[in-house]
């Protein structure tokens, strides 16, 4: 992880978050409206509906109709408030925890991009709310027309904020490259070394045996000589000497 917290690091300028915010006050001006609820257009619905039955029967039928889609506009409304003020929260929060990461390492790339994935999922979930509730209350369909419209372009906008996204990672995968060739062999406090996998095909083991050796006396260090790991002798002009078992057991004691 970066020496520097998540919360400490600067902010990069997003006109986005702004144009996002901008969105979230108009639709909750609209929230305030009752999404442009207008009893004018729920009138001549009405009439449009009664005008099969008798025209004795037609201003009770009008007043009973006129009560149940009130009652259930006040109840409808009511709950497309929560929903909407929820999906609007959603884009803004995400976004804005979205650009206080600035990734340095692979799992503070993912988090932004999770994070700004989500946010895109609201955006979506708002455009769908939003298309329906014109097609259930009565009220000004191009009101609505307009805000769709208006969410469909933040959509996009966060859809290329996540693509842009990926300029991060050449630094990530360099820096990632760095700290892997610095941990080749460590050793720790207590003296234990340790060679992180460097045994693999990424890299060679180093020869901590034969190092033991030279230290213990075992091996021969004189000119032309060589050694080999666990402790083996070998000449330039004469065969390896064979080790025997016991010398071999007592060479790795710890």
């Amino acid at each position: 992880m970066s020496d520097i917290p998540l919360g400490k690091r600067p902010e990069s300028k997003l006109k986005l978050i702004d144009e996002v915010t901008d969105l979230r006050k108009r639709i909750t001006f609209e929230l305030e409206q009752s999404f442009g609820f207008s009893q004018k257009i729920l009138e001549s619905r009405i009439n449009e509906q009664i005008k099969r039955y008798p025209k004795n029967q037609r201003e009770e039928v009008h007043d009973r109709i006129l009560e149940m889609e009130i009652e259930f506009g006040c109840w409808f409304i009511e709950r497309e408030r929560d929903r909407v003020a929820d999906h609007c929260c959603g884009i803004v929060t995400n976004l804005k925890r979205a650009n206080t990461i600035v990734p340095m390492y692979m799992s503070e790339y993912e988090l932004r991009r999770a994070l700004v994935s989500d946010a895109r999922s609201y955006c979506a979930a708002l455009e769908d709310e939003l298309q329906y509730i014109a097609e259930s209350i009565p009220a000004d369909k191009n009101k609505f027309t307009k805000l769709q419209d208006k969410v469909s372009e933040m959509f996009n906008k966060i859809t290329s904020l996540r693509k842009s996204d990926n300029r991060f990672l050449k630094g990530i995968e360099a820096r990632a490259s760095s700290v892997s060739a610095s941990n080749f062999a460590n050793v720790n406090d207590n003296g234990n070394a340790n060679y992180n996998n460097a045994s693999n095909s990424n890299g060679v083991r180093p020869d901590f045996l034969s190092a033991q050796d030279l230290r213990k006396g075992r091996c021969s260090t004189k000119k032309g000589d060589g050694v080999r790991p666990g402790g083996n002798q070998v000449n330039k002009t004469t065969a390896t000497t064979p080790v025997t078992t016991d010398e071999s057991k007592e060479r790795f004691k710890p």
